[in-house]
């Protein structure tokens, strides 16, 4: 970026628009960091609108304490420190000038430990604890790794702790990716923080945790007043009986965002909230947000949900397909879950009170059956201000290319009625045997553009983008991206995103 013509050009610009150009240069920092700096050295305004971007986060060695602290310059901007490496000595974060930096430090609010090689430590926390506005705290760590249990000197914090959200986690559990390296890992049955998490119960608004170490039992029986989300999420997750997730959030009375995308193992097939012989009472009515993987049609939680639900997500976690045709998924202990019918999410759905005019993002998982136009029917007429659906139709057996392009028209007519949809992506479960008889490339994709302008001929007009799964044609679970134009005549444009291998297209959830 030029200093000069561009710079002059740029001080032309209000505050709001310049505001624009410095936040799309933030969401794209990876691509453009060269030029943030570049812009904060054209002008004295130029800078000050850029500062806050390029010292938003300071970033701690802590093998080399004396050389990380922060420069003054950057003192006011700092919302963000991460912690990474590994400590050469005793003295820890003692070794540097971060003792009399931290209480200068008036916007920082989020503390980052990332993978420190002996785990986090009181000391480490109490030490930090000197910068004023401290509130969000996250620790990212291998899931394998042992470590020493936390503890309090003297069995209880000294002092008072003042976060109120709290991030624990782990690698990304990709135990169903294909390219999974091949050998066991210790599997870790408790989290070495709960000490500090526990003491935690009365004040964190935000928590999320690796199912497979939660201490769900002792979670229920502390009360949590002000925890408005929870997330459990994360592989070799192991039933803890039919109401521990009952009664863990029976102790969470203003809890608004629950996510309980876990993959399952064990005997449980099916994610189940609220059996039906549950009498104590659950803050489900009060939920904005759902998150649920194979969800089970006897599940109570559904008629307790309210009509100002905003998002419900129902899908396949893992992919319902992997099961299908990947033998290893099951070799690495997942039991083959209980995939609902459309019979089956038509029931659940149904519990709903509905009309939902506040649901603008819905993502389901089915298998195909007599009810699949009901179901259509159901979501078009139960949530017509949707802005984003995830449909994934696991096909009959026997069907083919052109009986599913048949279902397809059947969906996007009731669609059609969604006038706020902008944004749809589906998995249409394509016949495995017609990708083995050598079905090209082109030819596969000839197919996705004639289902991707079928959708967008019957979809209303604000619809924008369109993903379609793809799994097997191009060896990589990633979402075609579709952008839908109109020419002149109102007829609808359809042009792929070549880039399909952007971070936003790819699978996160095979």
């Amino acid at each position: 970026m030029d200093a000069g013509p561009q710079g002059s050009l740029l001080e032309g610009l209000n505050d709001d628009v310049l505001s624009i150009i410095v936040h799309i240069l933030i969401v794209n920092k990876s691509r453009y960091d060269k030029n943030i700096k570049q812009l904060s050295l054209t002008s004295r305004r130029m800078r000050a609108a850029c500062l806050p971007v390029l010292f938003e986060k300071a970033r701690v060695d802590c093998g080399f304490i004396r050389g990380s602290d922060p420069p003054q310059a950057a003192w006011p901007y700092i919302r963000t420190m991460v912690l990474y490496g590994t400590f050469t000595t005793g003295r820890g974060l003692r070794m540097g000038g971060l003792k009399q930096i931290l209480p200068h430090l008036l916007s920082l609010r989020k503390i980052l430990f990332s993978n420190i090689n002996r785990g986090v430590s009181w000391g480490e926390l109490k030490f930090l604890l000197a910068a004023p506005n401290l509130r969000v705290l996250e620790i990212e760590e291998p899931s394998d790794l042992v470590r020493d249990d936390f503890t309090f000197p003297g069995g209880a914090p000294s002092v008072s702790i003042p976060f109120t959200e709290f991030i624990y986690t782990t690698c990304d559990p990709k135990s169903l990716s294909r390219h999974r390296r091949r050998g066991s890992s210790p599997v870790l049955k408790r989290c070495y923080l709960d000490p500090f998490i526990f003491s935690l119960h009365e004040t964190l608004e935000v928590l999320h945790l690796p199912a497979a170490i939660a201490s769900l039992p002792e979670m229920a029986s502390l009360d949590w007043p002000r925890l408005r989300e929870l997330k459990l999420y994360g592989d070799r997750y192991e039933d803890k009986g039919p109401t521990v997730l009952s009664h863990v959030c029976s102790s969470m009375p203003r809890l608004r965002d629950l996510d309980l995308r876990f993959f399952h193992k064990g005997s449980s097939k099916q994610t189940l909230i609220r059996p039906a012989d549950v009498s104590f009472p659950t803050p489900f009515d009060q939920l904005d947000s759902l998150y649920l993987s194979y969800p089970d049609p006897s599940d109570g939680i559904y008629a307790c949900l309210p009509p100002t639900l905003q998002c419900l997500s129902l899908l396949d976690r893992p992919r319902y397909y992997r099961f299908m045709r990947d033998s290893d998924v099951t070799k690495q202990g997942y039991t083959t879950p209980d995939l609902v019918t459309a019979t089956e999410l038509l029931h659940i759905l149904t519990q709903l009170r509905c009309p939902c005019t506040t649901m603008e993002r819905l993502e389901i998982a089915f298998r195909a059956d007599d009810s699949d136009a009901a179901l259509y029917h159901h979501i078009a007429t139960a949530f017509p201000n949707l802005r984003f659906l995830q449909l994934h139709r696991y096909r009959v057996k026997g069907e083919t290319h052109s009986d599913i392009e048949s279902a397809l028209t059947v969906l996007v007519r009731d669609l059609s009625t969604l006038r706020s949809l902008q944004h749809l992506r589906v998995y249409l479960d394509p016949p495995a045997e017609e990708h083995q008889l050598g079905v090209g490339v082109q030819r596969y994709l000839d197919l996705l553009r004639d289902c991707v302008w079928t959708i967008a001929l019957y979809c209303s007009l604000a619809l924008q983008t369109i993903d379609v799964l793809s799994t097997t044609v191009v060896r990589s679970d990633v979402w075609e991206r579709w952008e839908v134009s109109r020419d002149r005549d109102g007829t609808p444009v359809v042009e792929l995103r070549e880039d399909i291998y952007h971070p936003s297209l790819k699978d996160d959830n095979p």
